[in-house]
């Protein structure tokens, strides 16, 4: 009888706690949100195609401009940078990611893995963003197909790149816009890095997601072949211009030479 007292007050507890847990997670949840406001925006689509242009062309005619600028100096460059790749192996590379983050108060949760490759000048990048909480989830395929690794040197990185974003709740697809600043200190074993991606729409005019990034990666293991590295930060993500996330992420990241 006593086993069978105590059993009942802890399933009491646990009841409880899973109750008001719960609740408070349904009644704020925020990713519900996102989904609505992803299919009223889709719903939106009916402005003129001028509208369309006029909304798109700052971002189709910067991307051109810095496509334009890397093609008339990709042979140079290219050429620098690959002469360094024996002294510095990372910049032919392909490294992978996994995050994971938190955001309060409403219990949000987000995965973030991501693999990229870097050859010299060039990077492309894939990842899946995934948000869920108790009211649904939101997931994105990125694709930064082209980055151009501007400066790229021992101690400082500065990118920026150009691909798509794909929404899988509501099928729609989005450019998606990307640049990035890596500093290294400590033969490159502690790097804090910051980073913006923006994904507009260009037929209503809405922003259909914001982020910043910011990240500290201490190196734990380093071999000549192969590095992994511990990683902390911060993340702001506000999608259509209305809802926002701000993340405590932590994960780990592996380069291979």
């Amino acid at each position: 009888m006593l086993i069978l007292s105590r059993l009942n007050s802890v399933l009491a507890t646990i009841t409880f706690l899973v109750i008001s847990g719960i609740c408070p997670v349904v009644c704020n949840a925020q990713v519900g949100e996102v989904i609505e406001k992803a299919k009223e925006n889709k719903s939106g689509k009916n402005r003129s195609s001028d509208d369309r242009l006029s909304s798109g062309w700052f971002f189709v005619d910067m991307f051109i401009g810095i496509t334009d600028f890397a093609i008339r100096t990709i042979p140079v460059a290219q050429q620098d940078i690959l002469s360094r790749k024996y002294e510095e192996p990372w910049l032919v590379s392909l490294e992978t990611g996994f995050t994971g983050g938190y955001a309060g108060p409403h219990n949000t949760l987000a995965f973030i893995p991501a693999l990229q490759g870097n050859w010299g000048l060039f990077s492309s990048e894939f990842r899946l963003n995934r948000i869920f909480d108790a009211s649904g989830n939101f997931q994105t395929l990125d694709w930064q197909i082209l980055a151009f690794n501007l400066i790229n040197r021992e101690k400082v990185k500065f990118y920026m790149g150009g691909g798509f974003s794909h929404h899988q709740k509501t099928s729609d697809t989005f450019m998606e816009y990307a640049t990035g600043l890596k500093l290294f200190f400590d033969q490159r074993s502690l790097s804090p890095a910051i980073s913006v991606r923006w994904s507009p729409d260009f037929d209503t005019g809405i922003t259909t997601r914001f982020e910043l990034n910011t990240r500290l990666s201490k190196r734990i293991i380093s071999t000549d072949r192969f590095h992994v590295n511990m990683m902390a930060g911060l993340v702001y993500q506000r999608y259509f211009e209305t809802t926002d996330f701000y993340f405590v992420q932590a994960g780990v990241d592996f380069m291979i030479f």
